[in-house]
């Protein structure tokens, strides 16, 4: 496990930073809050006066459809889709993380379901990312090693 302790050590640092990232990305989200700024308080002022006024509910629909919340606009869903693809990195990343540690796939992730199986080329890659320079460590990791980890069954990992 030693001879990889350095790629594990990189790994490690990205993932930090990607979850950083992800952190970052929320906060942006968060503060889409249409409701919290001063604007969107006027409005609602207004439009609640209207309908205390004339006692129907959906009066003042057509007066805030302009201002309408921001967190449901494409804004937000293009942080959401940024959000998520940091997530599927992380996730690789630390699954790179245990295979190099020598751990098992079922032992990482036991309840997957198949649809969600991680990409194997993909990992490959992360692997061979952190192991730089070394070719006789990039040359013991390859695709079908990857497969084998990632694609153990149960029955398969007890024999």
């Amino acid at each position: 496990m030693k001879k990889h302790s350095p790629a594990i050590k990189v790994l490690r640092e990205k993932c930090k930073a990607l979850v950083g990232e992800t952190q970052g990305i929320r906060n942006r989200i968060h503060s889409l809050k249409w409701k919290d700024k001063p604007e969107a308080q006027e409005a609602l002022r207004t439009v609640r006066a209207a309908r205390k006024a004339g006692g129907r509910q959906t009066l003042g629909k057509r007066f805030l459809k302009p201002h309408r919340r921001p967190e449901t606009g494409p804004e937000r869903s293009g942080l959401w889709d940024a959000k998520r693809a940091d997530r599927k990195d992380i996730r690789h990343i630390q699954l790179a993380i245990g295979l190099l540690m020598g751990r098992t796939y079922l032992s990482m992730e036991p309840r997957c379901h198949e649809s969600n199986k991680p990409s194997c080329a993909y990992i490959l890659d992360i692997i061979h990312e952190a192991l730089g320079e070394d070719e006789a460590l990039k040359a013991e990791w390859t695709q079908e090693k990857i497969v084998d980890l990632i694609l153990v069954t149960p029955k398969r990992e007890a024999a």
